[in-house]
């Protein structure tokens, strides 16, 4: 069943295949989607660019999904700091909660994707007041640069 997920998703995983899985399974349910290939062209993506959901792997090479995570909980920008994110991971979600501090990732989700599991943290998400508030923003300052979309 199709949803119109209001909102633009950065997908961020090393590995084209789970980037794909993910991508797909997002525009089926009627979501935007941008893709990294690891968390430094990702942290570049997020300065640039609106988002209002991260959805990143945890191992990468480089800089790994904790890395990201981290950098964007600092960010001088109150719009990243409060992002969303989901990170996936082969790591057990008990051992990944405990490399990355609870606090920085607002859900876990483990490889191989169970695609009825991200739908339902995208429903959970979508309806937080918070990522509505950053759709709302996103909308306002791209209505008032004269950018909005038809």
């Amino acid at each position: 069943m199709k949803r119109d997920y209001p909102g633009r998703i950065l997908v961020v995983d090393d590995s084209r295949a789970s980037r794909v899985l993910i991508r797909r399974f997002l525009h089926a349910l009627g979501a935007q989607t941008a893709e990294a290939v690891d968390g430094f062209s990702a942290w570049r993506r997020v300065q640039a660019d609106s988002f209002d959901l991260l959805i990143t792997d945890y191992e990468m090479p480089g800089w790994d999904g904790g890395k990201l995570v981290n950098a964007i909980r600092d960010a001088s920008r109150r719009r990243l700091r409060h992002l969303p994110v989901i990170m996936v991971s082969s790591v057990r979600c008990s051992e990944l909660r405990q490399r990355t501090g609870t606090e920085l990732v607002d859900h876990f989700l483990p490889k191989p994707i169970d695609v009825a599991k991200l739908d339902v943290l995208l429903r959970r998400i979508t309806r937080g007041s918070r990522y509505r508030l950053l759709v709302d923003q996103r909308d306002r300052s791209s209505g008032s640069s004269g950018n909005k979309k038809a």
